[in-house]
C-alpha cells in the first residue's frame, strides 16, 4: 500500500472522506430529474438526512484528532 504524507494520519483521511458525504447538490440534481411530487420530497428528505449523518460523523472523528501546533506551520 501507499504511504500517507507526514502529519496526515488515517483518522484525518477518514474524516475527510466522511465530509465528502455532505456534498449533496449533485444528489438533489439527480433526484430532481428522476422524481416528481411526493417521491421528490421523500428523496430530498433522505438526502438531507444522509448529509446530516455524514456531517455529524465527520465532526465526531475530527474532534478526536489533536490540533496542529503553531510551531509546525
Amino acid at each position: 500500500g501507499g504511504r500517507l504524507a507526514a502529519g496526515l494520519g488515517r483518522r484525518r483521511v477518514h474524516a475527510i472522506g466522511l465530509l465528502g458525504g455532505i456534498g449533496f447538490t449533485v444528489a438533489l440534481l439527480v433526484a430532481g430529474l428522476a422524481f416528481r411530487g411526493p417521491d421528490l420530497n421523500a428523496a430530498k428528505r433522505a438526502i438531507l438526512a444522509a448529509s446530516s449523518v455524514a456531517a455529524f460523523a465527520a465532526w465526531m472523528v475530527l474532534r478526536t484528532v489533536p490540533a496542529e501546533s503553531d510551531a509546525s506551520t
